[in-house]
């Protein structure tokens, strides 16, 4: 095959001069045809363009407002669950009333144990006849009770010699109604100092007494004589 422009030989299958680059078959020159997809693609390409700003300004300002929206959100859960709710202040604690001390009258406790020492010194008394130089102390808790009533009552010192003694004195302390006290229950520890010079010797009888009584007699008899 001859080119019709040239006259140049080309294959029987060749669709344009290897030579000029003309057709064959009278079709379009590749130069016109790279012309014609140049300017479409250049009126694509300017289409784009002008679309692509509307749909990005379009997409930037719907994805503005979402992420505005999601943050107001989170800002109002969070203040929710976040928030302390207001309480009322507590009110003032009450002022404690101070509750009296339990008291005994010690000037009448003094008096009291004065009074009762003859009976625990009579305890001391027996155990004296068994041993002369028996000395020591005795002591007893206990508590007082608005009545005067003794409650629970123990040994706290007791003679190592005669233990009897600081158990008499109990059994007699139980029975001892105390002053009484003020604003409850008053706890004591009373103490029993026993030496030989508490217990008193038994007093002779006077003589002279009687004698006088005899003299008394005679008188009225020598008188009934007369």
């Amino acid at each position: 095959m001859i080119c019709s422009k040239c006259g140049a030989e080309i294959r029987d299958d060749a669709k344009i001069c290897v030579k000029c680059g003309t057709p064959v078959g009278g079709g379009e020159a590749p130069d016109k045809q790279h012309s014609h997809y140049e300017q479409a693609k250049e009126e694509k390409f300017g289409d784009l363009q002008k679309q692509a700003p509307k749909t990005k300004a379009k997409d930037v300002v719907l994805l503005g407002v979402l992420v505005v929206l999601v943050l107001v959100g989170v800002a109002i859960l969070v203040w929710r669950f976040t928030r302390e709710e207001e309480k009322p202040p507590p009110p003032p604690p009450k002022p404690e009333v101070e509750r009296p001390k339990p008291t005994i009258d010690q000037g009448k406790l003094a008096e009291f144990m004065t009074a009762k020492k003859p009976e625990a010194v009579a305890c001391y008394a027996e155990a004296l006849k068994k041993d002369a130089t028996l000395a020591g102390t005795v002591e007893i808790k206990l508590k007082v009770n608005i009545d005067g009533k003794v409650h629970e009552p123990e040994l706290a010192r007791n003679l190592e010699q005669a233990p009897d003694v600081g158990t008499c004195v109990l059994e007699k302390l139980k029975t001892w109604e105390f002053p009484k006290a003020q604003n409850g229950m008053v706890p004591l520890l009373q103490s029993f100092t026993f030496t030989p010079e508490d217990v008193k010797p038994d007093e002779p009888e006077k003589k002279g007494k009687k004698g006088k009584k005899g003299k008394k007699k005679g008188k009225k008899k020598k008188k009934k004589k007369k």
